[in-house]
C-alpha cells in the first residue's frame, strides 16, 4: 500500500516535506515525484500497488500535520477492503 505525501491530495497547511522544499511542490506534482516512481517500480516488478492517493483529499489529513484523520483512515480501510474482496486468493 502506497501512502503518498499529503500534498498530493491538495492544498494543505503543513506539507509532509521539509519547509525549505515547499516551493518545489508544484514541480513534484507536475512530474509525479516519488509517488510516480513507486507506482512504476511496482508495475515493473509485477507487484500490486494500492495507492491511497487515489482516494484521499486534503480534508483527510489533520490540518496541523501530515497524518490521516479519522476520515482518511476510513478511506484507506475501504480501499483495502475493496482490494482484498476482489482478490481471488483472499476468500
Amino acid at each position: 500500500m502506497l501512502i503518498p505525501q499529503n500534498f498530493y491530495a491538495g492544498e494543505v497547511r503543513v506539507p509532509h516535506r521539509a519547509p525549505a522544499l515547499w516551493p518545489r511542490i508544484p514541480e513534484l506534482l507536475a512530474k509525479g515525484g516519488l509517488r510516480k516512481a513507486v507506482v512504476e517500480r511496482c508495475r515493473d516488478l509485477g507487484l500490486d500497488c494500492i495507492d491511497t492517493g487515489t482516494v484521499m483529499s486534503a480534508r483527510d489529513f489533520f490540518p496541523g500535520d501530515a497524518h490521516w484523520n479519522k476520515e482518511g483512515h476510513r478511506k484507506a480501510a475501504d480501499l483495502l477492503y475493496e482490494y482484498f474482496s476482489a482478490s481471488e486468493g483472499w476468500r
